[in-house]
């Protein structure tokens, strides 16, 4: 059995899978099988990019996990540009993934009677996070963030591969994406929880970004024969969510850009602006 301790671990899966699967059941084994495994082996070849020895991947059912073999805030850094990176591209094929990553204890083993088994504190708290997810995307909880090298600063500051909460929900303009009531039972505050910038990949127009979104593959499209209202209103919620945070993400990509273009033409040094893009 492999044990470790206090490292990053995320979790990655496809969002609405379970009814996925149980609407395509509908077209018989064989279509549903196909597609299924076509969206499963897109996952994986993905997945399997990474080239980070420090880092592993796990299929588990409809995803991934993956966690770093050591507590190296730099191993955090590369499992955020995976993950940013498998929801951005997984989008482009109307695939849409929802991720959680966090830092806490894992056990990995194999069961005599085969597959894999994964358990531990910090896994049981991984999946709690990812399920209450009510969008197309990734949220970051580090509770107890240990970063002197300032790492989590360059992501938000420099590349803008993660997002910070704002304080107030005037500033933010898009919805902090947790299913109501539900078993998490934690404080999330700017100190300890971000957003994932999968938007930073794909730079699509606000138009293109509703359209991919509400394109997304979920085998229940909106006016089927057989209706549930409930499941469209779920669809719409998690589509909306998904808009509103992408739009933020472009909406600060532009601001910066248009700061950037600016102090050029001014003839300030751009090295001291670097951070604000």
């Amino acid at each position: 059995m492999e044990s470790y301790t206090n490292v990053y671990i995320g979790l990655v899966d496809i969002l609405g899978f379970s009814n996925i699967s149980k609407n395509l059941d509908r077209l018989g084994d064989k279509p549903s099988t196909a597609i299924i495994s076509r969206m499963l082996d897109f996952l994986g070849r993905l997945v399997h990019r990474s080239k980070n020895s420090n880092i592993s991947w796990i299929r588990l059912q409809d995803g991934y996990l993956c966690y770093s073999h050591e507590n190296n805030i730099d191993y955090l850094e590369d499992i955020i540009r995976d993950c940013c990176y498998l929801i951005s591209m997984a989008l482009t094929q109307t695939i849409p993934l929802r991720c959680a990553i966090t830092q806490g204890d894992i056990k990995i083993g194999n069961p005599p009677d085969g597959g894999i088994s994964v358990f531990g504190y910090g896994f049981e708290n991984l999946v709690k996070l990812e399920k209450a997810l009510t969008w197309m995307g990734g949220f970051l909880y580090i509770p107890n963030l240990n970063d002197p090298e300032k790492t989590l600063k360059k992501l938000i500051k420099t590349t803008h591969l993660v997002i910070e909460q704002k304080a107030s929900k005037e500033d933010q303009h898009f919805t902090v994406p947790f299913k109501k009531g539900g078993e998490l039972k934690i404080k999330f505050n700017n100190n300890n929880s971000w957003f994932l910038n999968w938007h930073k990949l794909l730079h699509s127009s606000e138009a293109d970004v509703k359209k991919q979104i509400e394109g997304w593959f979920s085998a229940f499209p909106i006016g089927s024969l057989k209706k549930d209202e409930k499941l469209e209103e779920e669809i719409k919620e998690k589509q909306k969510n998904s808009i509103e945070f992408a739009n933020y993400c472009r909406q600060l990509y532009n601001a910066a850009n248009l700061m950037y273009h600016s102090e050029i033409d001014k003839g300030i040094d751009i090295g001291k602006i670097n951070d604000h893009r």
